[in-house]
Protein backbone atom coordinates (compact mmCIF):
# COMPACT_ATOMS: atom_id res chain seq x y z
CA UNK A 1 0.00 0.00 0.00
CA UNK A 2 2.93 2.23 0.91
CA UNK A 3 4.19 2.09 -2.58
CA UNK A 4 1.56 2.49 -4.16
CA UNK A 5 0.79 5.70 -2.51
CA UNK A 6 4.29 6.51 -3.00
CA UNK A 7 3.94 5.66 -6.81
CA UNK A 8 1.09 7.90 -7.08
CA UNK A 9 2.90 11.17 -5.73
CA UNK A 10 5.46 10.46 -7.64
CA UNK A 11 3.94 10.02 -11.22
CA UNK A 12 1.68 12.99 -10.29
CA UNK A 13 4.72 15.27 -9.89
CA UNK A 14 6.27 13.94 -12.73
CA UNK A 15 2.92 14.88 -14.45
CA UNK A 16 2.74 18.02 -13.45
CA UNK A 17 5.83 19.11 -13.61
CA UNK A 18 5.99 17.81 -17.53
CA UNK A 19 3.20 20.04 -18.04
CA UNK A 20 5.58 23.37 -16.70
CA UNK A 21 8.46 22.64 -18.23
CA UNK A 22 5.98 22.88 -21.83
CA UNK A 23 5.65 26.01 -20.49
CA UNK A 24 8.73 27.31 -19.83
CA UNK A 25 10.31 30.20 -21.68
CA UNK A 26 12.96 29.07 -24.85
CA UNK A 27 14.52 32.45 -25.20
CA UNK A 28 15.04 33.60 -21.51
CA UNK A 29 17.42 36.16 -20.78
CA UNK A 30 19.48 35.22 -17.96
CA UNK A 31 18.14 37.28 -15.04
CA UNK A 32 14.83 37.75 -16.45
CA UNK A 33 11.36 36.91 -14.57
CA UNK A 34 8.96 35.60 -16.91
CA UNK A 35 5.03 34.50 -16.37
CA UNK A 36 4.00 30.93 -16.65
CA UNK A 37 0.89 31.15 -19.32
CA UNK A 38 -0.28 27.80 -17.33
CA UNK A 39 -0.71 29.23 -13.68
CA UNK A 40 -0.65 32.99 -12.65
CA UNK A 41 0.65 31.88 -9.07
CA UNK A 42 4.00 31.54 -10.92
CA UNK A 43 6.64 32.32 -12.71
CA UNK A 44 10.39 31.77 -14.46
CA UNK A 45 13.63 32.84 -13.11
CA UNK A 46 15.82 32.56 -16.18
CA UNK A 47 19.08 31.51 -14.98
CA UNK A 48 22.36 30.76 -17.11
CA UNK A 49 21.20 26.96 -16.42
CA UNK A 50 17.66 27.36 -18.01
CA UNK A 51 14.44 28.82 -16.66
CA UNK A 52 13.33 27.98 -13.44
CA UNK A 53 9.77 27.71 -12.18
CA UNK A 54 8.71 29.71 -9.08
CA UNK A 55 6.03 30.19 -6.77
CA UNK A 56 4.47 33.43 -5.48
CA UNK A 57 3.68 33.79 -1.78
CA UNK A 58 0.40 32.76 -0.69
CA UNK A 59 -2.75 34.77 -2.28
CA UNK A 60 -0.27 36.70 -4.95
CA UNK A 61 0.26 36.37 -8.67
CA UNK A 62 3.09 37.27 -10.49
CA UNK A 63 2.87 41.01 -12.03
CA UNK A 64 4.61 41.55 -15.78
CA UNK A 65 4.24 44.97 -15.33
CA UNK A 66 5.31 45.24 -11.77
CA UNK A 67 7.80 42.40 -12.85
CA UNK A 68 7.27 40.26 -9.33
CA UNK A 69 4.44 38.63 -7.44
CA UNK A 70 1.42 41.11 -6.48
CA UNK A 71 -1.72 41.24 -5.36
CA UNK A 72 -4.18 40.41 -7.84
CA UNK A 73 -6.89 42.93 -6.02
CA UNK A 74 -4.78 45.67 -7.06
CA UNK A 75 -3.93 44.97 -10.58
CA UNK A 76 -6.04 46.82 -13.11
CA UNK A 77 -7.01 43.37 -15.46
CA UNK A 78 -8.56 39.85 -14.01
CA UNK A 79 -6.19 37.36 -14.24
CA UNK A 80 -6.14 34.84 -17.55
CA UNK A 81 -6.87 31.70 -15.61
CA UNK A 82 -10.53 33.52 -14.34
CA UNK A 83 -13.40 33.82 -16.16
CA UNK A 84 -14.87 37.42 -16.63
CA UNK A 85 -17.50 36.81 -13.50
CA UNK A 86 -15.31 35.26 -11.11
CA UNK A 87 -12.45 37.96 -11.72
CA UNK A 88 -15.94 40.55 -11.10
CA UNK A 89 -17.00 38.73 -7.97
CA UNK A 90 -13.53 38.45 -6.40
CA UNK A 91 -12.96 42.36 -7.19
CA UNK A 92 -16.28 43.32 -5.53
CA UNK A 93 -15.66 41.12 -2.62
CA UNK A 94 -12.88 43.00 -1.34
Amino acid sequence: MKLAVILAVCLFGVSTNAKSLRSAPTDCVIDELRPNPDNPHTFYSCTPYGPVLMQCPADLVFSVEANRCANWANMDRPLPMLQSTEAATRRSNH
